[in-house]
């Protein structure tokens, strides 16, 4: 009928968690409330021993679009990052960590770049960075600043990926039907680089230039740290390199 808003697409926002409790609210609160209306926020919980559970039945008892999934045994966050993207059913998909915030207009700017590139597989925004109290940092090195994987051509992308410390726009807003052409998470450290360099040699990479992610920094955090995990609850277990 003449007249009537289409339906907007679906959003998944997938979010995989173990002992996610310090700021697992924080998390949740920014991801439930974007203006973006259409999404649902999958919770895989990798037997966590917090009150993460507690936290995720409080907020799916009150909020039927979040989705909340747990497993007894620690599988790992390889099989976590995985896990949340096959219980997708968005067109559009996007990784969300616990400890990371989203400004409330993150959702609906991606969508809105997205439908008016129909080629392009994935958007992000620019990024602020925050230290564990939740303060905007002003000592990050400068290399994390202005790093997109944005250009014409695959290889612009690429050397763009190569010259970031990290793959921010791991985090971004892909189109589903393109991330699920790629291996998605591998059982390697790195990844994510390894995911976004998939989604970079698939299509363009839209940047919307607004401050609308803010990425928690770790001052004390070294690499060995963020490797725990990755493989699972067995400590002998170790990952490749990518």
């Amino acid at each position: 009928m003449s007249g009537q808003t289409p339906e907007l697409p679906l959003v998944s926002i997938g979010l995989p968690v173990h002992n996610a409790a310090r700021y697992l609210r924080e998390a949740l609160d920014s991801l439930l409330g974007q203006e973006y209306p259409n999404v649902e926020v999958i919770v895989s919980d990798n037997a966590s021993d917090d009150a993460t559970q507690q936290i995720c039945t409080e907020y799916a008892g009150r909020d039927g679009r979040l989705l909340y999934h747990r497993v007894e045994r620690n599988m790992g966050a390889v099989w976590n990052f995985t896990r949340v993207f096959e219980l997708a059913r968005g067109e559009y998909f996007m990784w969300a960590a616990f400890d990371d915030i989203r400004d409330p207009r993150y959702v609906s700017a991606c969508v809105a770049a997205l439908e008016s590139r129909p080629e392009a597989a994935l958007c992000c925004t620019d990024v602020v960075f925050i230290d564990e109290h939740g303060q905007k940092m002003v000592d990050v090195p400068t290399r994390n600043y202005g790093v997109h994987p944005i250009g014409p051509t695959a290889r612009d992308r690429l050397r763009q990926v190569a010259q970031g410390e990290v793959g921010f726009a791991f985090y971004g807003l892909a189109r589903r039907a393109i991330l699920a052409q790629t291996r998605r998470p591998v059982a390697a450290w790195g990844f994510d680089v390894i995911v976004l360099l998939e989604l970079c040699l698939r299509g363009p990479v839209l940047l919307v230039p607004e401050p609308l992610f803010a990425y928690r920094r770790f001052q004390g955090k070294t690499q060995e740290d963020l490797a725990v995990g990755l493989s699972g609850s067995t400590p002998q277990e170790t990952v490749p390199v990518c």
